[in-house]
């Protein structure tokens, strides 16, 4: 069962399970925080780049452990940090997108070191440290295709997305800043020994 809190993405995630013939998948609006099933009803609960996007991480937590079944469910959480970037070559546009998108995140109320706190908000959320299996792991964006995926994407986002607007209002970023951040990505995604690493954190939680 997949969910999501917003209408428009459950067939964009049906459309992309049916490409891949995953014909056992049903998908239903729900919240985070109100997940509409009985308690004990999955094998596993898992949550990828959810829980640092909250106000209330713990509480989510919480309801994926709730839905989760005794003696042998598991919940999985995959979150980042989002301080944690290293790339290549070191463009001041680059720069200034990091700290305009930790900016924006905080003020929509995320949490920007989500990955380094997954035990901490498993604990808070009643698993004992002896259930939590916790590790970081790291994405890297270095082929030409996945330089485009990437830096495609952040160049979009200062360029017309929610980010470059919040920037604007929040008075952080000026027009010529986001001018500037936009063409660091494109000169990122051209350069061919250009790369770009991230980190986030995982855990497991087993009830």
């Amino acid at each position: 069962t997949a969910t999501d809190l917003s209408e428009e993405i459950l067939p964009r995630a049906k459309e992309f399970a049916d490409k891949a013939d995953a014909s056992n998948i049903s998908f239903q609006q729900a919240s985070v925080y109100e997940l509409p099933f009985p308690e004990g009803s999955f094998d596993i609960v898992h949550a990828s780049m959810v829980l640092c996007h909250l106000d209330s991480p713990v509480q989510a937590l919480k309801e994926m452990l709730r839905v989760a079944k005794p003696n042998g469910g598991i919940v999985a959480c995959r979150e980042s940090d989002l301080r944690m970037w290293s790339y290549h070559p070191q463009l001041s546009g680059l720069e200034k997108t990091h700290r305009l998108q930790l900016a924006v995140h905080e003020a929509a109320g995320g949490s920007i070191d989500g990955g380094a706190k997954l035990v901490s908000w498993a604990m808070q959320a009643n698993a004992t440290r002896d259930q939590i299996t916790a590790s970081f792991g790291t994405w890297c964006y270095s082929t030409p295709d996945e330089r485009a995926i990437w830096g495609n994407t952040m160049a979009e986002r200062v360029r017309h997305g929610g980010m470059r607007q919040k920037g604007l209002e929040m008075g952080i970023a000026t027009e010529a800043d986001l001018k500037e951040m936009a063409g660091a990505w494109d000169e990122w995604v051209a350069t061919e020994d250009a790369c770009l690493g991230c980190m986030h954190g995982e855990i497991l939680i087993r009830k």
